[in-house]
């Protein structure tokens, strides 16, 4: 879990061996900050993918570098968004739907790492924020719940 408008320089670090959370703050000497709404997922064993998030909405993409404690900045989204999903598929990062800041959003990135490159991908049939997905078998996402109308 990285930052809140409070702690934007603290993420907390869940050991499943011990069975209990620790809290991790970036160096003083880095002047990035993690934003709340933002989406992540790891990359590696020492790197994490940080998307968006941020009030109004970012189109930041940063890696959080565990060895070193620090943020690199990446290449930005087209799109600035918050509260949208994030997962990997083919070596490839996805972020989808969140909110703009003015509207929710169906849009969806692709990342490609190897290149620090995002590109546009097919959009869902739905704008939604809030919302979660996942990738299966390498090959298909799915995307899950969300706000997307008047009702959740």
């Amino acid at each position: 879990m990285f930052g809140d408008d409070v702690n934007s320089k603290i993420s907390l670090s869940y050991d499943v061996n011990e069975d209990e959370w620790s809290l991790k703050k970036l160096n003083e000497s880095n002047v990035c900050k993690f934003y709340q709404c933002s989406a992540a997922i790891a990359l590696s064993a020492l790197e994490i993918l940080i998307t968006g998030g941020g009030s109004p909405p970012k189109k930041d993409a940063r890696i959080y570098t565990l060895s070193k404690n620090e943020i690199i900045t990446k290449q930005p989204m087209s799109e600035s968004r918050n509260a949208h999903a994030i997962t990997l598929c083919k070596s490839n990062v996805f972020v989808l739907g969140g909110f703009s800041g003015k509207q929710r959003l169906n849009s969806v990135e692709k990342y490609i790492v190897a290149e620090d490159k995002w590109v546009q991908a097919a959009p869902m049939k739905d704008k939604r924020h809030y919302l979660s997905a996942c990738t299966i078998n390498d090959e298909f996402i799915y995307a899950f719940g969300g706000f997307f109308g008047s009702t959740e």
